[in-house]
Order: C-alpha cells, then structure tokens, then sequence
C-alpha cells in the first residue's frame, strides 16, 4: 500500500540538524514501517535472482 506523508518540519532541512527531533524520528518510523515488508520481499526476490 503506498501513502502519502505530510511531513511538517521546518524549511530548509538539514538532515544531520533535523534527524534527532521527535518529530522526525516519528516520521521515520510511521514511513519506514509502512514500507519494511515491502522492503524486505523485494531485497529476498533479489537474492534469488542473484
């Protein structure tokens, strides 16, 4: 399933300045766990390719 994210963090982004703010690490986590299963069949159908 994709989505869309609104991601409302200050302009410009620095992400060495930005990456330990709550808000941030939330985004991460909220869009990192939406996509890990797709991730992760994508990288195993890789390596049977391989």
């Amino acid at each position: 399933m994709k989505s869309n994210y609104k991601i409302d963090l200050p302009r410009p982004r620095n992400v060495s300045e930005i990456r330990f703010l709550p808000e941030f690490v939330e985004y991460y986590e909220t869009i990192w766990n939406d996509l890990r299963e797709e991730v992760l069949v994508s990288y195993e159908r890789s390596k049977l390719a391989g």
